[in-house]
């Protein structure tokens, strides 16, 4: 059960959210208007969290993370330090995303897929449950990878 809020942000801007039970985030993170922040998750320090956005319980959100507006965080992923989740992009439960990825806006990540750090994910790709991506791999706007697939580290996946 999440409960309404008033936060104060770094910047002095007060804003209502709604939180579960055992929400940690730190006092330097940001975070939007109307957001929602399932239990026992933890955001860190100088992330940023768009309005509107939803996290799933248990979810580790790291250091200057950004979850873009209306984006959702399924239960259980790690989003690490420096990664950037576009607006209105899914990470499903369960995915990991690594140090400084960039995931597009309207993303969608599958369940337990993983994210090797410093990979680019474009607009609107599809990544299937249980794909791997490789770090620093470049997956194009509007590509698909199947679920089970692999890009190895470096590669460029074209639509």
């Amino acid at each position: 059960m999440e409960i309404a809020m008033t936060r104060t942000n770094p910047d002095g801007s007060r804003v209502t959210i709604y939180v579960g039970a055992g929400v940690r985030i730190d006092a330097q993170a940001y975070v939007g208007a109307d957001a929602h922040i399932a239990a026992d998750t933890f955001i860190g320090a100088a992330a940023h969290i768009g309005a509107r956005a939803t996290i799933g319980a248990r979810v580790y959100v790291g250091e200057r993370a950004v979850i873009g507006t209306d984006a959702q965080i399924g239960a259980w992923a790690h989003i690490s330090g420096r990664a950037v989740i576009g607006e209105y992009a899914t990470v499903c439960e369960g995915a990991i995303i690594g140090t400084g990825t960039h995931i597009g806006t309207g993303a969608i990540i599958g369940e337990r897929a993983d994210i090797g750090a410093g990979a680019i994910i474009g607009e609107y790709v599809t990544i299937g449950a249980d794909a791997t991506i490789g770090e620093r791999a470049i997956i194009g706007a509007r590509a698909t990878i199947f679920e089970y697939e692999c890009v190895a580290g470096g590669r460029y996946v074209d639509a």
